[in-house]
C-alpha cells in the first residue's frame, strides 16, 4: 500500500500513513479529529511534465 501524507484539521499535526485508496477517514493520533490527505507537488503534476533529454537519449 502507498504512503500518504495527512494533516489534522484541528491541531495541524502532519503524519505519514500507509493507507489504501479506499481509506476515506483517517483519525489524528493526537486529538482524535479527522485528517486530510495532502497532495505533494510531485504527485499532482508529475504526469504533465516530460523530460526532453530522455527522448533524445533514447534516439
Amino acid at each position: 500500500m502507498p504512503l500518504y501524507y495527512y494533516k489534522c484539521r484541528a491541531c495541524d499535526l502532519d503524519e505519514e500513513r500507509v493507507a489504501g485508496i479506499d481509506d476515506r477517514t483517517v483519525i489524528c493520533t493526537e486529538c482524535g479529529e479527522v485528517m486530510d490527505r495532502q497532495i505533494s507537488d510531485d504527485e499532482a503534476f508529475s504526469f504533465y511534465f516530460v523530460d526532453p533529454s530522455a527522448d533524445q537519449a533514447a534516439s
